[in-house]
């Protein structure tokens, strides 16, 4: 999942699939939940990346840290923050990440007392995450060619919406 307009993504896996097939260059697929990840160092067992969706639903994604690689414990989803905090009721010492941690970071710390919280500025995607992501996934042998590339699209564009409503 990158981070952007539905039409802005499609744009740039095309590119990157373009690259792949004409210059036969391996990729791996990096999303932005993941990439925040990368952005802090902690001890923490569990990450939890946040990205505000608005109107209480959040983007997110549940890692756990193994060695250098922050691998996906739990599907990366799109729901409301609530349900969200149902799902890591039973995780213990997590840090949660991105400007979907900062805005719900009162009800996360209600919820869970004992967490951590990336400053404001390790919140923020960065071009350096997304690539040590890419890096270790590489380093993991998780590559390919263009086949292993697609949009990952946690929720209905707009257009799709307004077709369904149109249709009804």
């Amino acid at each position: 999942m990158a981070h952007g307009s539905f039409t802005g993504v499609r744009i740039g896996i095309a590119t990157a699939k373009a690259f792949s097939d004409s210059k036969h260059i391996k990729l791996t697929a990096v999303n932005s939940l993941e990439g925040l990840a990368y952005n802090i160092n902690t001890n923490s067992n569990i990450i939890c990346s946040l990205i505000d969706a608005k109107n209480d639903n959040v983007y997110y994604g549940i890692f756990e840290k193994k060695e250098n690689l922050f691998s996906p414990i739990f599907p990366i989803g799109f729901d409301n923050i609530n349900n969200v905090i149902k799902i890591l009721k039973d995780k213990e010492s997590i840090t949660f990440i991105g400007d979907g941690a900062l805005n719900y970071k009162e009800l996360l710390l209600n919820n869970f007392p004992n967490s951590n919280f990336a400053n404001s500025q390790e919140c923020l995607a960065s071009g350096v995450s997304i690539g040590k992501c890419g890096y270790y996934k590489y380093l993991n042998n998780e590559y390919g060619f263009s086949t292993v590339l697609s949009p990952l699209y946690l929720r209905k564009s707009q257009a799709e919406i307004a077709l369904e409503e149109k249709n009804k």
